[in-house]
């Protein structure tokens, strides 16, 4: 999935929940501009968080559950300093 520069410019929420071929996240600058809460739920193929994230400034919410053990373990590691601008992070099983 690949959020191209413009798109979904006034979206405020986004729910990617329960797909089984979803391997990969790219959000480019200029995508999602106006996201403040982004779900990922169930994505059992997908190993590391959406790249691009660091470019969701008004991102205030996220939150991760159901993943699989490669994503949490990169989450915990390499993926972490690309989130720390989000205020609330949850993660869940």
């Amino acid at each position: 999935m690949h959020f191209e520069d413009a798109w979904f410019q006034k979206l405020k929420e986004l729910y990617v929940i329960d797909s089984y071929e979803l391997r990969e996240v790219i959000i480019d600058k200029g995508a999602l501009l106006s996201l403040k809460k982004l779900k990922l739920d169930k994505l059992e193929r997908l190993k590391k968080i959406p790249t691009g994230i660091q470019h969701l400034e008004k991102l205030e919410d996220l939150r991760i559950s159901n993943m699989s053990y490669e994503f949490e373990q990169n989450i915990c590691t390499e993926d972490w300093n690309s989130m720390q601008h989000v205020p609330l992070v949850e993660i869940s099983d």
